[in-house]
């Protein structure tokens, strides 16, 4: 990608929560989603 480009994700699901960032950046466990 370049530096001026972008992604965009639509209709995703998320499945896992993290933790940290960087070189900290780990799975952080199952993600429950509240949303009615």
């Amino acid at each position: 990608m370049e530096p001026n480009e972008c992604i965009f994700l639509i209709g995703c699901e998320r499945y896992a929560s993290y933790e940290g960032y960087a070189d900290s950046f780990q799975f952080g466990g199952n993600y429950k989603d509240n949303t009615p």
